[in-house]
């Protein structure tokens, strides 16, 4: 019965997908611990994120200087702002793994700090993915975290 139990499940959750096209990511079924080891040793570059957000904030307050033109032009500065944001959410929610990472999820932290002019739901889910980084960065060694003296 356990048997065809464990066939069921290994036939409903395929193992992952290791070998996917660039730029896509590849499939990981965080049932498995195989995956969620997978997952986890696929992390995105902190630094990378960090330069793109910061590129997209300051055209985003580029366009915040003058007025802008037409409708379209405040949905792409609104665009920008969003995914500034969301680049910044994957550095916070992710694990750091060495002290490159610390260091740039502590400026990620004291940017969004200062950008008292973005609207408060951006900061909050920042500050929300923030603590759900620390709370799985303590549940590892291979983790360090902000609050662990390095």
């Amino acid at each position: 019965m356990i048997e065809a139990m464990a066939r069921r499940a290994a036939a409903l959750h395929p193992a992952p997908n290791a070998v996917h096209e660039a730029g896509r990511p590849g499939i990981h079924v965080l049932e498995q611990a195989s995956s969620l080891e997978a997952f986890f040793d696929a992390p995105p570059d902190f630094s990378e994120l960090f330069d793109h957000a910061n590129q997209l904030l300051g055209k985003h307050d580029r366009l915040q200087v003058r007025p802008l033109p037409s409708e379209t032009a405040h949905t792409a500065s609104e665009g920008m702002l969003i995914l500034a944001y969301a680049k910044l959410l994957r550095i916070a929610i992710w694990p750091a793994r060495s002290e490159g990472d610390l260091a740039t999820k502590i400026a990620a932290r004291a940017l969004v700090d200062e950008r008292n002019a973005d609207p408060d739901r951006n900061r909050a889910l920042f500050t929300i993915a923030m603590g759900q980084g620390e709370t799985i960065a303590r549940q590892s060694d291979r983790f360090m975290n902000l609050g662990r003296e390095n």
